[in-house]
């Protein structure tokens, strides 16, 4: 028996025959983990592309809120005010008091402007959207002073 290799011995035969089929089994399981792996690290890549992009977006509003708070000019690319009024605004590089309507930018006009009525030869009244086109930043109106407010013979 030295001379005949083990695997064409009945015996290797039957060694062969129960353990080929458990290795094949194993193998198996071992690739089909090695592409989990392979996938969540495709997956990781692009979640930490995601986290990179959305905490580089994050820091720059960050960065724009603490400015505007700093400043209190808040930037219409930012967010615009939240209901109708008067506000101070950078119109053209120039500081104005504008009125925002909250209607007119839910109905797609630009929302700082006013409306100018005129009546005609017959007596309609006719009312024009005027906008104020050039504003790039915000803010609201500080209170008036408070000697202004508490006195009465104003």
């Amino acid at each position: 028996m030295s001379g005949i290799p083990f695997e064409n011995t009945r015996r290797g035969a039957e060694y062969y025959d129960h353990h080929i089929p458990k290795i094949a089994k194993s193998l198996e399981r071992i690739a089909n983990a090695l592409e989990k792996v392979k996938q969540a690290d495709q997956v990781r890549s692009m979640t930490d592309e995601f986290i990179d992009r959305e905490m580089r977006d994050l820091m720059r509003r960050t960065i724009r809120c603490e400015e505007s708070t700093q400043t209190g000019w808040i930037s219409v690319k930012d967010r615009m005010p939240e209901d109708s009024g008067d506000y101070m605004v950078l119109n053209d590089g120039r500081i104005e008091i504008a009125p925002y309507d909250k209607e007119a930018a839910q109905e797609g006009l630009y929302p700082f402007g006013y409306e100018d009525k005129e009546i005609d030869e017959i007596g309609n009244t006719l009312i024009d959207w005027i906008e104020i086109s050039g504003v790039t930043h915000w803010m609201p109106l500080p209170e008036p002073p408070k000697e202004v407010q508490d006195d009465e013979s104003l």
